[in-house]
């Protein structure tokens, strides 16, 4: 990246690996598979391969780089539209749509209540409880029921949802710290390796998600452009198939992102604290009431009347 563009924010936002993954390639892929479906002669026309072909040896710079900037453009007019994006997928939905989240509900509700069934050993004989395969189901499960659901009382509708949820239920719920609350103030305390493999699967995330909503929108825009194109309307499961891949590759990584956050917390916690110049916990029982004020205090704005502070001199004050 220039020094120029390093001094102008919108640029620099614009042509960071980041957006290039989450909002370039999403917006290309939707962009040129439209062009070839309008090369093609659709709508007006039965489409034909050959036509495409024809159109796109004829385009000149001009119209290549109008095409360019209009990619461009459409990306940074949407990138603000991503965080809700990621929640429209997790489920979080009008109350127009009351039937469709408690049927979403009822079938996440099943589907943890299968998974739950899968860790119970209590049915087990003992010689099918010291059996290694059997053991090994039986921890499987377990994970997968901590790392893709929360608790029955905080479902949401869709496998995305919750296993965010599972994260923000309790990637800090064991050290007394509530995840969202804590979250934004922890992230800015992260040593470079941590936050390099947050911000990797986060970016994963965002990208999966933008594949998916644009796969699943360009599946619903090109029926009308195909329909009269015969067995070309076959192609609308180009886009389609994108989409479910893409929401698969979704939840895979939104419990790669939740195991990145937790174990956030696992390391970084104790930085945070001296940062804020409280004195580090003695044991468990003194972490958890020291984190259950702080979220209280962030929360709901509950002063922490009893906690002393400590000013130690930082580093470079040391050194001085």
């Amino acid at each position: 990246m220039s020094e120029l563009s390093k001094g102008i924010p919108g640029l620099a936002s614009a042509t960071s690996s980041r957006f290039s993954l989450v909002s370039y390639l999403p917006t290309y892929a939707a962009v040129g598979y439209l062009v070839v479906l309008l090369a093609g002669g659709a709508p007006a026309q039965h489409f034909e391969f050959g036509r495409v072909h024809d159109r796109a040896a004829a385009l000149g710079g001009v119209e290549l780089a109008a095409i360019t900037l209009g990619v461009v453009l459409l990306a940074v007019m949407l990138q603000p539209l991503q965080l809700p994006l990621v929640q429209l997928l997790e489920g979080y939905w009008p109350r127009w749509l009351s039937r469709i989240t408690n049927a979403g509900l009822a079938r996440q509700r099943a589907k943890r209540t299968a998974l739950a069934r899968q860790t119970d050993t209590s049915d087990l004989t003992d010689d099918q409880r010291t059996d290694r395969a059997v053991r090994q189901r039986v921890l499987q499960s377990a994970w997968q029921l901590r790392r893709r659901y929360p608790p029955v009382e905080h479902l949401l509708p869709t496998t995305l949802g919750n296993a965010l949820r599972a994260m923000e239920y309790d990637a800090g719920s064991g050290y007394g710290a509530d995840t969202v609350t804590w979250w934004p103030r922890l992230y800015a305390v992260l040593g470079h390796q941590m936050r390099g493999i947050v911000d990797d699967r986060r970016n994963q995330l965002d990208v999966t998600c933008r594949l998916c909503a644009t796969g699943a929108v360009m599946a619903l825009i090109s029926v009308p452009l195909l329909w009269r194109s015969g067995w070309w309307l076959a192609l609308t499961l180009v886009p389609l198939a994108v989409a479910i891949v893409s929401y698969r590759a979704t939840v895979t990584a939104a419990v790669a992102y939740g195991e990145a956050v937790r174990a956030a917390f696992d390391i970084h916690r104790f930085d945070l604290l001296t940062l804020l110049h409280l004195p580090l916990p003695g044991t468990a029982v003194d972490e958890l009431k020291l984190n259950r004020e702080l979220t209280r205090f962030w929360h709901q704005g509950v002063p922490m009347t009893d906690s002393a502070l400590e000013h130690k001199p930082s580093k470079a004050a040391h050194d001085e």
